[in-house]
């Protein structure tokens, strides 16, 4: 859950998974460029782990695409949005 705290923060990061359940919801955050997703840890060298993290904080403009797509997927509104869904369907 921290996770999708951070995506809903506009806070850009970089992930690497632990278990398999949480690859397959990384990978669809990653889908809407809300995220970077380098997959399972058991997968990933360390020469991968830097360069993303390099890519990240020398591209200003990826950073910024990111937090704005992680603020527009998660918006921390959940019942409120729920709530609008069931009204209008009334």
């Amino acid at each position: 859950y921290t996770h999708v705290e951070r995506i809903s923060l506009g806070i850009p990061g970089i992930v690497i998974n632990q278990l398999i359940h949480q690859a397959q919801l990384s990978k669809m955050i990653a889908k809407h460029m809300a995220t970077v997703d380098l997959g399972l840890y058991k997968y990933i060298s360390n020469q991968c782990i830097l360069k993303s993290l390099n890519d990240l904080i020398d591209n200003v403009d990826l950073r910024k695409h990111i937090s704005l797509q992680g603020i527009k997927l998660v918006n921390g509104r959940g019942l409120e949005n729920i709530s609008k869904i069931i009204f209008n369907q009334v």
